[in-house]
């Protein structure tokens, strides 16, 4: 609850920061040639080294001082996140535009600069992730969200000095800026509580070690990032607007992954290595109940979710359509990502690498291959959240096999799935009426909020009442934590 809560506020940091950005560029060439050139670091720094945390983790719990293997790690990650960053900001002209192919030559030219300042992002962000397992590992869970929510504020703040202009150049500093605030932030707590860090590269074993355990999750999360790269450039043929309408949707869709889900990836790989006993198909069996508001919120309120957000400034209502179109499509790939997340954190707990670059290459290539297809087909801005649900359900069904074949887990009965399959049914469909009525009962300027509000309480109301009311036990399971948290 506390790591969830706490990815919750950091998720929110980054969304006031999305919005900043929505009112200062709105959407359009402009704001592709920044998200293009932003986007590609971001994953790299942010994403890729995400899954370094996870690894950390459980490198850690084997290290017999931890204070040199805490060196270590910054010392190598470091070293080698600051030679990615130089050589992706020197070599920015060529890889670019490769990553834009559709794009027009005004926005291929406007995002070189761009991309060139904000590959140190990459730096910046894998030290902050070293950082955060570090911390994770020493029991200290609050800190390093309080540094990425003072990076995201220290950010906004630049970015809304550079709407004026529209200032592309100030607002990527101002990116780089915020980023740079959260690395800071953490190596001055981590002082403060008395961590000192020196330059210290590995012997060879440790490194061999080190490179086993981490390499692999990192390559796994480099085919991720080739994934998505090749979805930019897809998106970059649909028209201007297209690959900025893509990201905002993956954004937001990731957030929940990061945000939402991953405190129960965290404190699965902290319950794992602590040897407590396990859980698992009960902790599944939450992530998926949780995981239907969620998903009918996605599917039901896209429209009102983007004019609240981000219809401000230079974004326009036509923005608002062309990003809710693509965000509805999504919302069934949510329930399957919450299914993974309990084999996802054991096989970071269990270090098994391999698997978890199968995993990835095999949701890379149904993700690129699903997009193709149905954009082939002529399915358009939808084609991206479909594809989601197709190489997420492909990749989860492989992952799943892999890993808990070997914890005795008992197998998934008929009368548990109808169960949840019945409480989202009687949610979506409840939900759907309800905002139904509302379009069509209350005028504007309030009918948004009210839909959003309304929809959005009842889409969890409905939820709750339709476990209880076909009996699911994760109801009065979620109430006792619930009531147990609040004493």
């Amino acid at each position: 609850a506390l790591l969830n809560t706490l990815f919750a506020v950091e998720g929110g940091s980054m969304f006031f920061l999305d919005v900043a950005l929505a009112a200062a560029l709105g959407v359009g060439a402009r704001s592709d040639s920044l998200y293009a050139a932003w986007s590609l670091p971001l994953t790299i720094g942010r994403g890729a080294f995400t899954s370094l945390t996870n690894s950390l983790i459980g490198l850690f719990a084997e290290a017999e001082d931890d204070r040199a293997a805490y060196s270590q790690s910054l010392t190598v990650i470091g070293t080698l996140a600051f030679a990615a960053a130089l050589l992706m900001s020197l070599t920015s002209r060529w890889w670019f535009p490769l990553s834009v192919p559709g794009a027009a030559l005004e926005t291929r030219l406007a995002g070189i600069p761009l991309a060139a300042i904000l590959a140190w992002l990459i730096a910046l962000l894998a030290l902050a992730e070293t950082q955060r397992a570090i911390y994770y590992r020493l029991g200290r869970n609050v800190f390093p969200s309080a540094a990425r929510v003072a990076g995201a504020l220290a950010a906004i703040v630049i970015v809304l000095l550079s709407a004026v202009e529209q200032n592309l150049v100030l607002a990527a500093y101002g990116l780089v800026a915020g980023a740079a605030v959260e690395m800071v932030l953490g190596f001055a707590g981590l002082l403060a509580i008395g961590q000192r860090f020196r330059l210290d590269w590995p012997p060879a074993a440790q490194l061999r070690r080190m490179a086993q355990v981490v390499g692999l999750p990192l390559m796994g999360q480099g085919v991720f990032i080739a994934g998505s790269t090749l979805e930019r450039a897809i998106a970059s043929f649909l028209g201007p607007g297209a690959v900025t309408a893509v990201t905002y949707s993956n954004r937001i869709f990731q957030m929940l992954e990061r945000f939402v889900f991953r405190g129960f990836v965290i404190a699965t790989i902290q319950s794992y290595t602590a040897g407590d006993k396990p859980h698992w198909r009960r902790d599944t069996r939450i992530l998926l109940l949780l995981s239907i508001p969620l998903m009918i919120v996605f599917a039901v309120l896209p429209t009102a979710i983007i004019t609240l957000i981000f219809e401000r400034g230079r974004f326009t209502a036509e923005a608002t359509q062309l990003v809710s179109l693509a965000l509805r499509s999504y919302a069934f790939a949510i329930p399957i990502v919450a299914f993974n997340r309990i084999p996802f954190a054991l096989a970071f707990a269990q270090n098994k690498s391999r698997e978890l670059l199968a995993y990835s290459c095999i949701f890379a290539a149904g993700l690129v291959l699903s997009e193709l297809l149905l954009i082939s087909l002529g399915v358009g801005i939808p084609s991206f959240g479909i594809a989601q649900i197709f190489a997420n359900l492909i990749a989860t069904t492989w992952l799943y096999r892999r890993i808990m074949r070997g914890l005795d887990t008992p197998r998934w009965s008929r009368d548990e799935i109808l169960r949840l399959v019945g409480v989202a049914l009687l949610a979506y469909v409840a939900t759907s009426l309800l905002v139904f009525l509302i379009n069509n009962l209350v005028e504007q300027p309030w009918a948004v909020w009210i839909t959003f509000i309304a929809g959005g309480a009842g889409a969890v109301l409905f939820t709750g009442g339709a476990a209880r009311l076909l009996r699911l036990p994760e109801t009065e399971r979620l109430a006792h934590l619930l009531r147990g948290a609040w004493r």
